[in-house]
């Protein structure tokens, strides 16, 4: 089983601190690469990131995928449980509608939505995989999905999830280091619902807290940085080795509950993206989920812990 780290207030090792600065630094976007926002390859590689209704989604093992909780709807769950409250997690709770159901069990659907694989959301023909069941973390704006049947490998290739780290800055140094990139379903103005192209392209990494990951993702055609559709989307680092991994999933933007998350390690520019770390532990004085012990025993085949 992964280990799962909990995410401390900001608080770095003098030696963190200086690589931080130097990567903030360094990772500034040129303005060829803020500027970009490109339709990604239709690869099986690339297609891990797949169309959720209206939202963004990654496929994680060959029948299991990982989005934002909201973008999961109460009415698709088919679930009249109480809610659970969440007083210190209030914004993240209302958001994700969370069930006061066992997140350490699969739940099945009332209907079973599909997930879509392939770059271009205009194309009616891309090939799409129901969703059968779910589980989900309690006060914290994630979901897992399984699926009805496996995803053949010709059409996408998963990406594994960080769960933790082997050291105590092993997971801060690999976000400092990178390289990290965005890529998801956001739509331009104007574009109807569910009809988005992949795009994707640098990030720059702008701290944590106890709850979420914090990044400025690349600027759009349209100008933005993030737009709708973006809901879960990925945080993709890639490793030294050559392999892509997960860390976060995007939630929005601003420090959502920062009396119990705390504040970011530093101030993240406007427009910047709030990712729900895949790592993120228990948060002092909530029933909230240990997100990373729950991923390591809901998906062990997925997750992986850095040295």
């Amino acid at each position: 089983m992964a280990q799962s780290l909990m995410m401390r207030t900001p608080s770095c090792s003098p030696h963190a601190l200086v690589a931080l600065i130097w990567a903030l630094l360094q990772s500034l976007p040129t303005a060829a690469e803020a500027n970009s926002s490109r339709l990604d390859v239709d690869s099986p590689s690339a297609n891990a990131v797949a169309m959720l209704g209206g939202c963004s989604a990654t496929l994680i093992a060959p029948d299991k995928a990982l989005a934002a909780a909201h973008c999961f709807s109460i009415r698709t769950r088919g679930m009249d449980a109480e809610k659970t409250l969440c007083p210190k997690l209030s914004m993240q709770a209302n958001m994700s509608k969370t069930p006061k159901l066992d997140p350490y069990t699969w739940h099945k659907t009332q209907f079973q939505p599909k997930l879509r694989f392939g770059a271009d959301g205009r194309d009616g023909d891309l090939p799409s995989f129901q969703i059968s069941h779910f589980t989900m973390p309690l006060c914290g704006d994630m979901v897992l999905l399984r699926l009805s049947e496996p995803v053949p490998a010709d059409i996408a290739i998963p990406i594994p999830i960080i769960t933790g780290a082997g050291t105590e800055n092993g997971l801060e140094i690999a976000l400092i280091r990178g390289p990290l990139r965005h890529a998801g379903f956001g739509r331009a103005n104007g574009e109807a619902k569910g009809k988005a192209q992949r795009s994707g392209g640098r990030v720059s990494y702008w701290g944590q807290n106890n709850c979420h990951l914090y990044a400025l993702p690349p600027k759009r055609a349209n100008g933005r940085r993030i737009n709708s559709g973006d809901s879960g989307a990925p945080l993709i680092l890639r490793l030294s080795d050559g392999r892509d991994v997960i860390m976060g999933v995007m939630w929005g933007r601003g420090n959502p509950d920062g009396e119990a998350c705390g504040l970011p390690s530093s101030i993240p520019p406007e427009n910047h993206g709030s990712y729900t770390a895949t790592f993120r532990g228990k948060v002092q004085g909530t029933q909230a989920t240990d997100i990373g012990d729950w991923l390591s025993r809901m998906v062990p085949e997925a997750a992986i812990t850095l040295p």
